[in-house]
């Protein structure tokens, strides 16, 4: 009787574990394939810049006006594959796929709904720019001005204040948070923040 029972409860929760991890093609259906593979390509070459501190880093994509793609909090960036990411709602909290929230959840939707232009987003922490930031230095564009306008504008806020800078920058240095990057998918956003840490360690050596 109690080999039924046992049978019974495994059976139970493998079509719970089913109907909770969706198959390849209910996958697709909710993300496209080639969405998740630029993000899977982006975030492995993300992994080992020196701006990544992995435990606190998040990275997402938006794929659709109501859904986000992000890095899942319980795995690494190192070795990312199309598993590791998580699928979630930005207008309810719920993820598609049965995966933990990441830990700035709401930023990140925040963001999205409040500019329709940014679809990538990628906390991080460059250390030149904190740098400048402790020794309250404003990083020059003089050596590379062309690449003032590649950055699309860095600024420095607080939480709160956030969504009053992301329309005119797409760098946004948070202290006791990180260096939020924004851009139209993830490859730019990591682009962006490798420009602004070359240019503040010039800036630094001066």
């Amino acid at each position: 009787m109690f080999e039924t029972y046992k049978d019974i409860t495994n059976s139970i929760v493998g079509m719970v574990n089913r109907v909770r991890t969706p198959n390849k093609r209910t996958l697709n259906a909710l993300a496209p394939k080639t969405s998740r593979a630029d993000f899977v390509e982006a975030v492995q070459y993300l992994a080992d810049k020196p701006f990544l501190l992995a435990p606190l880093a998040e990275a997402s994509f938006r794929f659709s006006e109501s859904r986000m793609m992000a890095v899942r909090p319980d795995v690494h960036f190192r070795g990312f594959k199309d598993d590791g990411i998580g699928l979630y709602a930005l207008n309810v909290d719920m993820s598609f796929n049965n995966a933990p929230p990441i830990r700035h959840f709401d930023l990140h939707k925040v963001i999205y709904q409040a500019s329709p232009a940014i679809h990538a987003i990628l906390l991080c922490h460059p250390i030149n720019a904190f740098k400048c930031w402790q020794h309250n230095i404003i990083p020059s564009f003089e050596a590379m001005p062309g690449l003032e306008s590649k950055l699309g504008g860095y600024t420095v806020a607080d939480e709160a204040t956030v969504l009053n800078k992301i329309e005119e920058n797409r760098l946004v240095l948070v202290p006791g948070l990180g260096l939020l990057s924004l851009s139209v998918d993830l490859l730019s956003a990591v682009y962006q923040v490798e420009l602004l840490e070359w240019i503040c360690a010039l800036v630094l050596e001066q």
